[in-house]
């Protein structure tokens, strides 16, 4: 590959938390600079028991929020969403926020707790926030996540993942459009195109509420998944102290 082709790749690792073996893994793989970024999941009983360790890699990786309404129990009670104590499935969320189900008041608070949550356990804010299976994306819990991230006075803000990309970019490389006997299934394209959808609309919407891209002045910044998640990292990775695999 000559020096033109060569290209710098942000490699983030998401659920930190989850269970003890994923942990173990990003710490591991921080350590050896091959990661650029992590997501935190607050809602796993792991939590505060792997969180102190992330302070070891503070300075080599960009540590973020994976907000999450989909896996496990909330931080806090959601009669509607989680009447049982137990979050519903993404099939279950997706369909819900189509519709214009879901209580976006509740969410809101949700993601408060798991903001706090992430503050109280490290001491520091999170470099960027995404959402565990891309939920942060979704119509209305978007609205809800943006109106979390108003409450907040921070000096420097987080920049919000956006997973937005093309069908067409995604079908070319292939990945998750396949059935088990290798041949593409139209299920699987039917659904890249959907989600393909909803994440750019997720980017639209959010470029229009929060009106711009320069966060100097305390507003939230959008940036592209495959672009640095932390403001804070991106001198190391220009400068190629941060080497990524």
């Amino acid at each position: 590959m000559s020096h033109q082709q060569i290209r710098t790749v942000i490699l983030c690792a998401d659920d930190y938390g989850m269970a003890e073996g994923v942990s173990r893994g990003i710490l591991e793989l921080a350590a050896a600079r091959r990661l650029s970024a992590t997501s935190a999941m607050v809602t796993r009983p792991r939590w505060l028991g792997d969180a102190p360790q992330l302070l070891s890699v503070r300075d080599r990786i960009s540590i973020g929020l994976h907000l999450n309404l989909t896996a496990g129990s909330p931080l806090g009670v959601m009669p509607k969403l989680a009447p049982t104590g137990k979050l519903s499935d993404i099939g279950s969320l997706t369909r819900r926020a189509l519709l214009g189900q879901l209580d976006i008041a509740e969410i809101e608070s949700e993601f408060v707790r798991q903001i706090d949550a992430f503050e109280k356990a490290l001491g520091f804010p999170p470099d960027h926030i995404d959402g565990h299976q891309h939920v942060h994306a979704l119509p209305q819990v978007r609205t809800a996540l943006l109106a979390a991230l108003a409450r907040r006075q921070w000096e420097v803000p987080p920049l919000v993942r956006d997973p937005a990309d093309g069908w067409l970019t995604i079908l070319r490389r292939g990945a998750g459009t396949y059935c088990c006997d290798r041949r593409k299934s139209p299920r699987c394209m039917g659904v890249v195109r959907l989600t393909s959808r909803l994440a750019t609309n997720c980017r639209c919407n959010m470029q229009k509420q929060i009106g711009r891209f320069d966060t100097g002045d305390g507003k939230i910044g959008v940036t592209m998944e495959r672009q640095p998640t932390s403001r804070t990292r991106m001198g190391n990775l220009n400068e190629g102290k941060q080497k990524c695999l």
